[in-house]
């Protein structure tokens, strides 16, 4: 279940709305208010509905066709529903700062930040989890019989990995301790 939850994560926020332009069109379809003068009316739907309607049916077909477009689509669809041209309710709730955004758009649109924030985050990053301490003490091991030239060669030289030169600068600086212990015990005694 979280392989699967990790693998389609972004479509929580698309299947929310979704299930709301559904409520919406259950809700026209089914309910009616009476005016004052007796009349019955039925609620009627807005081009913003289907709008919003067209717009999840476009994001769902781009995720599994061009995925690699979906983010970009996605944040259009969440865009367009924040300013307006998109609702998928049938009361548009809106907060107002300067100018109206739509409270369901702008609550997706920080899901959709949440459910992403590793990934925008850490972005570019060396990671903790990739970095294998083990391999960085066998490389310590191996890098101990090397010369220091040599080890400075290792740091310079692009081919090796950030582990190998961990590795190098660990056996630098312990090299250069046992040095300074030495001739601080050198000049106590």
């Amino acid at each position: 279940m979280s392989v699967l939850f990790k693998k389609h994560k972004n479509l929580i926020p698309l299947i929310i709305l979704g299930l709301c332009c559904i409520y919406t069109f259950l809700n026209s379809y089914f309910n009616s208010y009476e005016a004052s003068d007796g009349s019955v009316y039925f609620y009627s739907l807005k081009l913003e509905h289907y709008l919003a309607l067209a717009s999840l049916v476009i994001d769902f077909l781009v995720y599994f066709l061009w995925k690699s477009y979906f983010r970009y689509v996605v944040i259009l669809t969440l865009v367009l529903g924040l300013f307006n041209v998109l609702i998928y309710l049938p009361i548009n709730i809106n907060i107002v700062f300067i100018v109206s955004f739509q409270a369901l758009s702008f609550m997706m649109g920080l899901f959709y930040i949440f459910l992403n924030y590793g990934s925008i985050y850490k972005k570019g990053t060396l990671k903790a989890e990739q970095i294998d301490m083990g391999k960085i003490e066998k490389l310590k091991l191996k890098y101990l019989e090397m010369t220091n030239e040599e080890l400075k060669e290792i740091n310079e030289d692009k081919r090796f990995t950030a582990e190998a030169k961990m590795a190098v600068e660990e056996v630098i600086k312990e090299r250069k301790k046992v040095e300074n212990d030495k001739i601080t015990n050198d000049f106590l005694s």
